[in-house]
């Protein structure tokens, strides 16, 4: 990070995950489900990035599955949506868990997740490129939202 950039701080607070299925880590952390990390992101600093609609701030969504992960923005007013090519989505994903938390690391982002027994589990931890890559100001960005889903098979 070059000696220009300015940093933003937000106070540091866990981010609840809704798991909604009964065995949620049977085998393997993301067992037929999806992590969804969402930050928001001003639509003036994505500029021509920018999903259409009119919502002055878009949602940037990181969902990672068992084996993959995508990254999108999205309006949210209008819920258009456009796919980032990162580059690397398609390179494999690594998920380490150990008894109470997991961590999924690509070549673009690392991320620790608690799973204590009888408490939802927790988003600890952050970090990756994709806001160099939107060629966005250098900073911290703290994750609005972060939510493990049941997928639904077709």
């Amino acid at each position: 990070m070059s000696a220009h950039h300015t940093t933003r701080s937000t106070p540091h607070r866990p981010i609840e995950v809704a798991i909604q299925k009964e065995e949620p880590f049977a085998n393997h952390p993301l067992n037929n489900q999806k992590l969804t990390i969402t930050w928001k992101v001003s639509r003036r600093a994505l500029g021509d990035q920018a999903p259409a609609g009119t919502s002055l701030a878009t949602n940037l969504e990181l969902n990672i599955t068992q084996y993959a992960y995508d990254w999108s923005l999205i309006d949210p007013k209008s819920d258009q949506r456009i796919k980032i090519n990162d580059h690397q989505s398609s390179t494999p994903i690594s998920i380490t868990q150990t008894d109470d938390s997991f961590c999924v690391e690509s070549s673009t982002f690392r991320c620790f997740i608690a799973t204590p027994a009888n408490s939802p589990a927790r988003l600890l931890y952050i970090r990756t490129s994709i806001f160099e890559q939107l060629k966005l100001p250098g900073g911290r960005y703290t994750p609005a939202i972060s939510t493990i889903t049941a997928q639904i098979e077709n």
